[in-house]
């Protein structure tokens, strides 16, 4: 079964003979309209009952989502401390997106043993023309944190993955600075290992 807070283009089925995962039937069929590109593919939604169109209320509740058996949430970031501390929607504290459903998908993937979470996110970006890990020691000052720590999950760059469950702080950043770009992981080894001490 799929259960998408958006509905894309690569969600949709591509061919006559896909059909969308069924789910729990309802009493009215989606009714999709429009002549553009994707007419073939909501042609396979248009009328189907296991298809439902539903209040965000519905869709991002957790304990909906936590329905779903062997559940997949798959989140981005803009950038990861090495606490699991999650930032999705701000950069420098300027708003560039909505919150979305990134907490509840987060929460409601992890209410059931076989359903998980992962937090997608690139290991750098370019500001102002220098490169920046989005693995960070610490979040900067005024950092709005999108996901806390405690419903962290799996953290996935184009360098591996760091599941993040059940392990300590200095477990958690260790795990996170492997998984940073190479040019940015010696620095976070040496953060990780003194990370929590006071």
């Amino acid at each position: 079964m799929s259960h998408h807070g958006c509905l894309g283009d690569r969600s949709l089925p591509r061919r006559q003979t896909e059909q969308l995962p069924a789910g729990r039937p309802h009493d009215r069929p989606v009714r999709v309209r429009g002549d553009d590109r994707r007419t073939q593919a909501k042609g396979n939604v248009d009328g189907n009952r296991d298809v439902a169109f539903v209040p965000v209320q519905v869709v991002n509740d957790p304990a909906v989502i936590a329905q779903n058996h062997a559940f997949v949430s798959i989140n981005g970031a803009l950038s990861v401390d090495l606490y699991g501390q999650v930032v999705a929607d701000n950069i420098d504290g300027r708003q560039i997106s909505g919150v979305g459903g990134h907490e509840d998908f987060v929460a409601g993937a992890e209410m059931r043993v076989d359903d998980h979470s992962l937090i997608c996110l690139r290991s750098t970006a370019v500001s102002n023309g220098m490169t920046r890990s989005r693995i960070v020691a610490v979040l900067p000052e005024g950092s709005v944190v999108s996901t806390p720590r405690h419903h962290m999950g799996v953290v996935v760059t184009e360098y591996g993955s760091a599941d993040l469950s059940g392990r300590t702080v200095r477990e958690r950043a260790a795990a996170l600075a492997e998984i940073a770009h190479p040019d940015f992981r010696d620095e976070l080894r040496q953060r990780a290992t003194v990370l929590g001490r006071h």
